[in-house]
């Protein structure tokens, strides 16, 4: 049996253009080939008109309907108006660029499937303040338990940078966690587990020289 180490696939226009990708529809297409639960797919310009991004919605949903979210970044009041539109279509949302409790709260209120707080961004802004990035995730998983609020919702975190910060995300309550594959890779090691594994090696290799 394959050991799934991911279930699921998020992007956003910046990640696309890293990977140069070209059409967006494409893209959905190749990724939902993949034995994914999910794929949360960005609005590219969520400044545009309300008619058009939903519209843009519609268009990457219908590629594949039991896989693909839509990505809504939470900037002003036209996001609740946005979301609104969505629900009328049934279109899951995966409200993104979460940067604290009171946005995370207002986001329960639409019940979307994820809301997704950008971890690493949240610490630069609280002045490499750890304790108080966590807190806003914490705050807002105790307000949506309390008031039973976007029950349903699940909380993700990105913007990772390193193992440590999957850890802590974890640590506040998020329910997922969304890691860059360098950093997938990188938590699977850790300096004293190689050196350990080398002295074990050492020890046993060396034994037949002891007289």
């Amino acid at each position: 049996m394959d050991l799934e180490i991911c279930s699921s696939i998020t992007t956003n226009p910046s990640i696309m253009a890293n990977a140069k990708v070209d059409n967006v529809k494409d893209m959905i297409r190749t990724l939902c080939k993949y034995q994914i639960y999910d794929l949360s797919v960005e609005l590219i310009d969520p400044f545009k008109p309300i008619d058009e991004l939903v519209v843009e919605a519609l268009e990457y949903y219908t590629i594949d309907k039991k896989k693909v979210v839509i990505k809504v970044p939470i900037i002003d009041i036209r996001t609740p108006k946005l979301l609104n539109a969505l629900q009328e279509y049934d279109i899951p949302v995966n409200l993104t660029c979460v940067m604290s409790t009171y946005q995370a709260i207002m986001g329960l209120e639409f019940e979307p499937r994820y809301i997704s707080f950008f971890y690493r961004r949240m610490v630069d802004f609280y002045e490499n303040s750890r304790a108080r990035a966590m807190s806003q995730i914490t705050q807002a998983k105790i307000y949506q338990q309390k008031y039973k609020i976007g029950s349903n919702t699940e909380f993700i975190c990105g913007s990772i940078r390193d193992p440590i910060d999957v850890a802590e995300c974890f640590q506040a309550g998020t329910d997922i966690v969304t890691v860059p594959y360098k950093i997938l890779l990188e938590s699977f090691k850790h300096p004293k587990s190689e050196e350990a594994v080398l002295e074990f090696v050492k020890k046993w290799t060396e034994k037949d020289k002891v007289k």
